[in-house]
């Protein structure tokens, strides 16, 4: 219960700060970008697009991480995904063939209709990678 009300956070933060980027230094836990994304393809289709995205950053040695609050409610086509940098002075990786790859199965499977970024403290970070 408590993930969904920090996402649900996070998703509110998005909406406050849509279009404008946040420095790392400005950002006292991790920087996360929150998507909101409207499922065009199967829910098994963006599913493995996440996998691929976190095996992407971890094949290159990036702590980075993907979250996602499955679609409910009212709005069982939305999805609320986080990007969780824990680290977010490092550098993104370079994309490569398989970053490219994974992009196409998000883009498949979803279209995002709101993005941005978002500063979560560390324990609302530590709280969305345990669920």
């Amino acid at each position: 219960m408590k993930f969904y009300a920090v996402c649900a956070a996070a998703a509110a933060t998005l909406l406050a700060v849509t279009g404008a980027s946040l420095a790392a230094d400005s950002c006292p836990g991790q920087v996360a970008t929150v998507r909101i994304s409207k499922l065009i393809g199967t829910l098994d289709g963006f599913n493995k697009a996440v996998q691929d995205h976190q095996a992407w950053y971890k094949s290159h040695g990036d702590n980075t991480y993907v979250v996602v609050v499955p679609p409910a409610g009212p709005t069982p086509d939305k999805i609320i995904s986080l990007t969780i940098h824990p680290d977010p002075a490092t550098q993104m990786p370079k994309p490569d063939g398989d970053y490219k790859a994974f992009v196409k199965e998000y883009s498949e499977n979803s279209e995002i209709l709101l993005s941005g970024t978002a500063c979560l403290t560390d324990e609302e970070a530590k709280a969305k990678k345990q669920n």
